[in-house]
């Protein structure tokens, strides 16, 4: 695994988990809209849904986790814009997508071009 595989295991995560919110919210409005909650076999659906969250919840914990280990290993790089850079581009989203490296280089005050080369040191 490349160190730009290792760093982008924290965004996978968070889109893995994404997707798995949605797939339970959209079970959950399906349930309601067919009247499955008054039903004898409704138990078997509402199990899976608790499954489902059970599993959300602890795909979340390994992500903070992982969040933790990650911003560790970059706060032992000494230059501080090349973690910043890191930071940013790794660790911080914005609605669930990873920064652009437009607003990475608006935010360091930098040409986008420059803050692409400074990522490959």
């Amino acid at each position: 695994m490349t160190i730009k595989e290792y760093l982008s295991q924290a965004l996978l995560l968070d889109h893995m988990i994404q997707g798995k919110i949605l797939l339970s919210e959209d079970l959950n409005r399906q349930a309601m809209q067919c009247g499955i909650g008054t039903s004898p076999g409704s138990t078997g659906i509402y199990a899976h849904l608790s499954a489902l969250e059970a599993e959300i919840n602890a795909d979340i914990d390994r992500l903070v986790a992982l969040k933790q280990k990650l911003y560790a290993l970059i706060e032992g790089i000494p230059d501080l814009r090349e973690r910043t850079l890191l930071e940013l581009r790794y660790l911080s989203s914005e609605n669930g997508k990873r920064l652009t490296w437009a607003q990475i280089a608006q935010i360091l005050c930098y040409d986008e071009r420059w803050v692409m080369r400074l990522h490959l040191r």
